[in-house]
């Protein structure tokens, strides 16, 4: 067991021996200066209250480090509003973004976040996300060739038209669009499922994220002959050694839980580990893509149905009986939302580690 020491200003137990301060004491005080120091470069009343009102924010609602790590830079931007701006109600939404836009504001990521709470400007962290998938998604138009860039442009448009792809998924469909225009070379029109296939052998990670673009290739006329692989029952038989691992330690922790959260995730790993498909396209499984009324169960990628090995069907039975009243078979926190795959993968993390530690007191 670590030895523990005691703050000498507060008493809080510290996780290191001796009279070593705990963060509160030790980082709050600089932050405190740090603000006193940007307080200093600003000339007018109103900003000067405002920076004092983002102070307390700032403090009160992050860690003591992030707080002394953030003052600094976000007295930038309270000092960029002193020089533009005469009162506080000459700052809007519009008169904000006018410094430098939304990549002003990712850069202030704090401030932005203050100015939301404060109602000074309507800006949510769903629109702060918005604009930095807009941004990466120009990043790949403009990596891109004049005669590929067309096409990636056209291909925007026809997952714009009604479709209801979000900007994250649209940035990842036209990075594995980018992609395979880069890498294949077959003439665009004479593409057909032999060239598809190549790619995917080069490139794996791109087939979930490919089905859409070489769906626009056909449809569209670039490529009428575009189509990718089936590969329905591949993953039915000879698993090698490691999924096998994986998947029986996932099934362990599987029984062995009562937390629903890391029985989804363990479950979305399960079918990812089996059928070799990222895990973040597994996590956005909804009800509608799972076939229940077969053994074993079928669940449905983009337009593909995969057929489930017998250890996967029972766990995506359990799984869809845990909340009956979702249209998705892995819900996250908020309404809209799926299971992330960072917190998937961090309750996949969790189960190997309960293994090892099973199998020490076994040893024992």
């Amino acid at each position: 067991m670590k030895e523990t020491g005691q703050c000498p200003k507060c008493g809080k137990t510290t996780p290191n021996k001796g009279n070593r301060l705990c963060a509160a004491c030790y980082w709050v005080p600089r932050a405190q200066h740090s603000a006193k120091l940007q307080l200093a470069r600003l000339e007018q009343h109103w900003t000067q209250e405002l920076w004092r009102a983002f102070e307390v924010w700032l403090l009160r609602n992050f860690s003591p480090y992030n707080a002394w790590k953030w003052m600094f830079p976000s007295g930038d931007a309270f000092a960029e509003f002193d020089e533009r701006f005469s009162s506080a109600q000459d700052m809007t939404t519009e008169s904000v973004l006018s410094i430098g836009g939304p990549e002003w504001l990712r850069k202030h990521g704090y401030v932005s976040r203050f100015l939301a709470y404060t109602k000074i400007v309507d800006i949510t962290d769903r629109q702060r996300n918005e604009w930095a998938e807009q941004r990466r998604v120009q990043d790949i138009l403009d990596a891109s060739r004049d005669e590929n860039r067309q096409i990636l442009n056209a291909f925007i448009d026809y997952c714009q038209s009604g479709r209801g792809i979000q900007s994250k998924t649209l940035r990842v469909y036209l990075k594995a669009g980018q992609t395979f225009l880069q890498s294949t070379k077959t003439p665009i029109p004479e593409v057909n499922e032999k060239a598809v296939t190549n790619f995917l052998r080069r490139h794996p990670g791109h087939r979930a994220s490919l089905f859409r673009f070489v769906t626009f290739l056909r449809e569209s006329g670039y490529a009428p002959k575009a189509a990718v692989p089936k590969r329905t029952r591949k993953y039915q038989s000879n698993y090698s050694e490691r999924v096998i691992g994986r998947v029986d330690t996932f099934i362990r922790e599987f029984d062995a839980t009562k937390s629903v959260a890391r029985k989804r995730a363990l479950g979305a790993a399960t079918i990812s580990e089996t059928l070799g498909l990222p895990l973040e396209y597994c996590l956005r499984l909804k009800r509608e893509d799972i076939n229940l009324k077969i053994q074993p169960c079928e669940v449905r990628i983009q337009k593909d149905w995969y057929s489930c090995a017998e250890v996967v069907d029972r766990l995506i039975r359990e799984v869809a009986q845990l909340d009956l009243g979702d249209d998705r078979l892995f819900p996250g926190k908020l309404p809209s939302d799926t299971l992330s795959a960072v917190g998937a993968e961090y309750h996949v993390k969790v189960a190997f580690k309960n293994v090892i530690l099973l199998k020490e007191e076994h040893e024992f």
